[in-house]
């Protein structure tokens, strides 16, 4: 199944941040909204950051109606059951980030004005991995391959009072350490943040779409 959760609604001229969960069936093509069962719900959310982590769909960050957020929430995909994750230390607010699940943790990184660093949600605990970091760029996306590893392809970025878009790739192995640039060989894509990628079973990794002003 797709889980999705939260997000913009437009209606006509107005819109509205909603925090609705909804579940897609590949397999029967039908989408179904699944009600709260218990706990803390996180609210209205855009921009936030997910990932599946065992049975365990892991939220973090995004613009509430009052502000960003720097909390994390735990949805049961078993039940659908919110449970707040109360972690004294945290990633600042943000939205527009990235969030992974690899080798039982979750790792985040960027942002709009983040600095670049990363961070590891282990046991409910949240600690900046300070080995992990690579340059900055705000809308970095990232997947994990089905050997573990970390992929991170794009971002944003101003030089010179210029915006710069990335098309660099980033490979963090599964055991850890730091994100490593890849050489790429042939042809490149055009430069882009916010892209969406796809880990596919062969260990390739599918780009689509994303944003460059021209």
């Amino acid at each position: 199944e797709i889980v999705v959760f939260g997000g913009i609604v437009r209606d006509a001229d107005d819109h509205e941040t909603v925090g609705d969960v909804w579940t897609f069936s590949i397999e029967d093509r039908v989408w179904k909204k699944r009600e709260r069962l218990g706990g803390t719900a996180p609210g209205p959310l855009a921009g936030h950051a997910a990932a599946v982590l065992d049975e365990n769909l892991v939220v973090h960050g995004g613009a509430a109606p009052a502000g960003l957020s720097d909390a994390t929430y735990a949805l049961s995909l078993a039940t659908y059951g919110w449970t707040a994750v109360a972690a004294p230390t945290r990633p600042a607010a943000r939205d527009f980030h990235a969030v992974c699940a690899s080798g039982g943790r979750v790792l985040a990184w960027g942002g709009v004005d983040d600095d670049g660093s990363v961070w590891v949600l282990d046991d409910g605990a949240w600690t900046e991995e300070t080995s992990a970091a690579f340059p900055y760029a705000s809308g970095r996306a990232g997947t994990v391959r089905p050997d573990g590893s970390l992929v991170a392809v794009g971002g944003f970025g101003v030089r010179a009072g210029a915006a710069t878009y990335s098309a660099d790739v980033f490979v963090r192995g599964a055991s850890g350490g730091a994100f490593q640039k890849a050489t790429v060989v042939g042809e490149t894509p055009p430069g882009r943040c916010f892209p969406t990628l796809a880990a596919l079973p062969g260990g390739s990794v599918l780009v689509f779409g994303g944003y460059r002003r021209v």
